[in-house]
């Protein structure tokens, strides 16, 4: 769920770095274009990238938005395909 304080930063143009756990465990964070509304969010991933794989594998995520007015919002959530 994404407050209506920071809505803005999910439907605007924005980017995010994503973290997902890689095939040995290891983490892998990188930045990705995002889009979303109140309920979710989506980052762009084409399916040939390991971040697809581990995402398939793997659901859970952490995402770190940038915000350029430098706010702060902590969400938790599992990914859905």
């Amino acid at each position: 769920m994404v407050p209506d304080s920071h809505l803005d930063l999910v439907t605007g143009v924005s980017f995010a770095h994503v973290a997902t756990i890689g095939p040995h465990g290891e983490p892998q964070s990188t930045p990705v274009w995002i889009d979303g509304d109140a309920t979710s969010v989506r980052f762009s991933q084409t399916t040939d990238r390991q971040k697809y794989r581990n995402v398939q594998r793997e659901p859970r995520v952490a995402m770190s938005i940038i915000d350029l007015e430098n706010r702060i919002a902590t969400s938790r959530s599992a990914a859905e395909s």
